[in-house]
């Protein structure tokens, strides 16, 4: 592989970029223990980690040097220039399993009420799968559930380094714009959702986007009509006072003020 390839892939050789698995546990096997186990959490955790010790034993002991790294699709193995790391990091793969294995867990301790072992499964499944779009977004809700916001929008952030799926993106601008909100950042809740609601395709969250977007504009609106007539410096409100929509540049570009990662981004 030429050294530009290897540095941007952080790879030596083409088979290094194959994302398979030969693990006795398939993703498809993790997600049954964790359907029949469903309303027994507690069963569920302990089945799970048992399938986690099985998983663990099989990984190469001669490969323990390099980074383990599992990746839903071949598409995101191309991406991890972004995630951190250097040119010179290199990767062993992780099977699916074990990836599927740590989002289950954290969704059973997420219902045991244990968050803090939540974020701990996590944290390990975006350091294993740091290009993982599905994994960014379970940590953004635990770390929401758990009062840390600023937590939660850097997860968003960082998953949205790694977006291409329409679907996918709106549903992190969505998350996003429901985040700033709640933080009262109206106005940049209000890019969020828009950006959300014109992705370039329809998608299922669009609507759901515009709706946010639409009440969050009634709420200045009001709160502006509420001032009317307060004092000589308050405004007489007119049809072209209200507050209307942000056109999807201006919207861009204040999300990029803000640090917000563009998804996709054109790489």
């Amino acid at each position: 592989m030429p050294d530009s390839l290897k540095s941007l892939l952080r790879a030596d050789r083409v088979c290094d970029l194959d994302i398979a698995d030969s693990a006795s546990l398939t993703i498809r096997d993790i997600h049954q223990i964790a359907q029949e186990n469903a309303d027994s959490p507690v069963t569920a955790v302990v089945e799970l980690g048992g399938a986690l010790t099985t998983l663990t034993q099989e990984l190469s002991v001669s490969t323990s040097i390099r980074q383990p790294l599992y990746c839903e699709r071949e598409a995101l193995r191309l991406l991890v220039s972004e995630a951190a790391g250097d040119a010179a990091t290199r990767y062993r793969t992780v099977p699916g399993a074990i990836a599927a294995v740590r989002s289950e867990l954290a969704r059973f301790d997420m219902k045991l009420g244990q968050l803090d072992d939540a974020l701990r499964e996590l944290q390990e499944l975006q350091r294993i799968s740091p290009t993982s779009v599905q994994g960014g977004i379970a940590e953004a809700m635990a770390y929401s559930m758990a009062g840390d916001t600023a937590r939660a929008v850097e997860s968003i952030r960082q998953a949205l380094m790694f977006a291409v799926v329409p679907d996918e993106v709106a549903f992190l601008y969505c998350l996003l714009g429901q985040m700033f909100a709640m933080a009262g950042e109206i106005e940049t809740a209000i890019d969020c959702y828009y950006v959300a609601s014109t992705v370039g395709v329809q998608t299922e969250y669009t609507s759901v986007a515009r709706q946010a977007m639409e009440e969050l504009l009634a709420q200045i609106g009001a709160a502006r009509d509420g001032q009317d007539g307060q004092g000589e410096g308050s405004f007489t409100a007119t049809v072209d006072a209200q507050p209307t929509a942000p056109s999807r540049e201006h919207a861009l570009g204040s999300l990029e003020a803000a640090g917000i990662p563009i998804a996709p981004r054109s790489r």
